[in-house]
């Protein structure tokens, strides 16, 4: 073991590792081989079974993003088309008005995918108001040269001079030109009631989570969210976080801005995720890694790292740091663990972009055990939001503590390094209830400063 994990650490560049040389390390099977290959059968107090990883197809994958994104519930972006997945394809055809077939065809997917991306691009900020599965409408028009805002007057403040913000036939092509569910008249006039558009039906059979009520700060109405302590799709969590930031008028920007704790350390939480995922992205570029490849590799990470993994909800993380770093020690006795910080980053972000908390989880822990302790951070987020472990607010805070110790002792930054002082600041804020948060000290307070514009081994900026 102890060679298999010295021989990985020599085959990486000391300054910083380049994409080709990190396809050629996972493929040629040396991480595979520094986290189970080479312990000759020995187990890590994990369960085996994780070894074997279902591949998927990367297209179903992407699919099954954006229909989760659009909130047609696919499960987990496994990219295996399944019968959640058909029927929520299903569900995503008779919304549209297309044949519901259950299996999309190109220009079906070519709409649901691309509006995933314009979404997640921003491209939907024009359309105030416009959230959820309506965006894909939205989209549809955008893309044909159209202005949804105009043709239903369904945005925010609906942008029509006159009183009831419809102004009769100005934005109204002559002979209507609309889809006759809209339910405006050929002038243009406001109808009597909202257009009746159809509703996504829950597939048959599928589990209805409790629910609790989520406050937007007393301005707007209450969000009914999934209950915190099932096992949820972070893809599905981070789309309703951002939709509540939208009704507040955006994310929050300072610890004097919070109104809801909670949802103020879900925008962290789910910043960090898109950038651990940007990261991976820039890091893989140019190298010849496949998906399939990903998910093996990744899941030996699940495997090595599963006794800690598994006591998340049972013991400290003052405790589980300590067990980390011990086996992060005995797997690479002379202290040169860049390799295994690479690999952790790898997978992070590949769990993050395939909604797998169980990958987040793994690489997480691996990564604080070698060393790098801001990433505790997201082991806090998961067991706070029970995503991927039973939620336990009060171990949670432990995680979050040795992140933002670590980085008041001067570790680097490892999201977003230029706002680092003013997230931690926020969190720190939003988990004492939302108090002003304590002046900050150490490195914490310098590391907006003197942090690089990107993490050490990744070519991306803020």
């Amino acid at each position: 073991m102890t060679t298999a994990i010295s021989g990985l650490a020599l085959t990486l560049p000391a300054e910083r590792l380049r994409a080709d040389d990190l396809g050629k390390v996972i493929v040629g099977g040396a991480i595979l081989c520094a986290v189970t290959g080479c312990l000759k059968g020995r187990s890590q107090g994990g369960n085996q079974h994780r070894t074997t990883r279902r591949a998927g197809d990367p297209t179903v994958r992407a699919d099954q993003q954006a229909l989760n994104y659009f909130g047609y519930d696919a499960g987990g972006a496994d990219g295996v088309t399944g019968k959640r997945t058909r029927a929520a394809i299903s569900r995503y055809q008779g919304y549209m008005g297309y044949p519901v077939t259950g299996q999309l065809d190109t220009y079906q997917r070519q709409t649901l995918v691309g509006a995933y991306n314009w979404a997640q691009s921003g491209g939907n900020a024009t359309y105030p108001g416009i959230q959820g599965q309506e965006l894909l409408r939205a989209y549809a028009s955008h893309s044909r040269g159209g202005n949804y805002c105009q043709e239903t007057g369904r945005c925010m403040g609906g942008g029509y001079p006159a009183q009831n913000n419809y102004g009769g036939a100005p934005g109204y092509p002559g002979g209507n030109g609309l889809p006759p569910q809209t339910g405006y008249g050929a002038n243009g006039t406001m109808p009597n009631a909202a257009p009746a558009y159809p509703q996504p039906v829950a597939p048959q059979g599928a589990a209805q989570l409790p629910t609790q009520v989520m406050t937007t700060g007393g301005a707007l109405a209450g969000f009914e969210l999934p209950d915190s302590s099932g096992n949820r799709s972070i893809a599905d969590h981070c789309q309703t976080v951002k939709m509540v930031s939208s009704a507040n008028g955006g994310a929050v920007r300072s610890p004097a801005a919070i109104v809801n704790p909670t949802q103020a350390l879900d925008e962290q939480f789910c910043s960090a995720s898109t950038y651990a995922v940007s990261s991976t992205e820039s890091m893989l570029s140019g190298a010849q890694v496949t998906d399939d490849q990903l998910t093996q590799n990744c899941g030996k990470v699940v495997d090595f790292m599963s006794a800690e993994t598994d006591a998340l909800g049972t013991r400290p993380a003052a405790d589980l740091t300590a067990a980390a770093q011990q086996k992060i020690r005995q797997a690479s006795p002379d202290g040169n663990t860049q390799g295994l910080v690479q690999t952790g980053e790898v997978c992070l972000g590949y769990g993050y972009r395939t909604d797998d908390s169980e990958v987040v989880l793994a690489a997480s822990m691996l990564l604080v055990g070698a060393g790098a302790r801001p990433y505790a951070e997201l082991l806090g987020h998961h067991l706070r939001d029970g995503l991927g472990v039973q939620a336990d607010a009060d171990r949670a805070r432990g995680w979050y503590d040795t992140a933002f110790s670590a980085l008041d002792d001067g570790a680097t930054p490892v999201f977003l390094p230029s706002q680092s002082a003013q997230r931690v600041a926020i969190m720190r804020a939003a988990l004492t209830g939302g108090a002003p948060a304590p002046e900050l000290t150490g490195a914490s307070t310098a590391g907006a400063a003197s942090a690089p514009a990107a993490l050490p081994s990744f070519n991306i900026g803020n």
